[in-house]
């Protein structure tokens, strides 16, 4: 089975996604940094929401020798991912957004900064997966909303 899903956020996603280090710095209430542009909406998925939608693929055998989409609740913007975390965090130091040139200078002391530029096209516009066949074979996709996701990321973060 391939499961495709956008770029995703939660309280355990640390490093493995765009928003892990951004969100984490956010609840410490650091400068951080955003990788793209803060104005083009994209697509992510609270990965709470992602893991009961994939194992529900993976309990049923019929989901086998297919490709999957698990979508997010919808595109949101950088700038305003950065304002629900901030409010949720009580703490507002800057986010200042990376693109490929900021990227690049960064690989040179953090190398999977390297690896990002290479896919730094997929922030470049809203890329939106379909819901539709999830639907139609498994039933209604599990949406957070942004501010309950990412508030509740906030909060787990400053927990720890």
């Amino acid at each position: 089975m391939i499961v495709r899903l956008p770029d995703y956020y939660g309280p355990t996603a640390n490093q493995a996604s765009y928003l892990g280090s951004t969100l984490e710095a956010i609840a410490e209430g650091k400068m951080t940094f955003f990788v793209g542009t803060m104005k083009i909406p994209r697509e992510y998925i609270y990965l709470p929401d992602a893991a009961v939608m994939v194992v529900e693929l993976a309990r049923r055998d019929d989901a086998y020798r297919q490709n999957w989409n698990i979508p997010g609740a919808g595109i949101i913007s950088g700038k305003e991912i950065v304002r629900i975390a901030q409010q949720a965090a009580g703490k507002a130091k800057p986010v200042i957004a990376l693109g490929k040139t900021g990227l690049s200078l960064l690989g040179l002391a953090v190398p999977i900064m390297k690896e990002i530029v290479e896919m730094l096209y997929l922030t470049e516009e809203p890329l939106v997966l379909s819901k539709k066949k999830y639907e139609a074979s498994i039933g209604p996709v599990k949406m957070t909303s942004f501010e309950e996701g990412i508030a509740g990321t906030i909060g787990e973060l400053q927990k720890k």
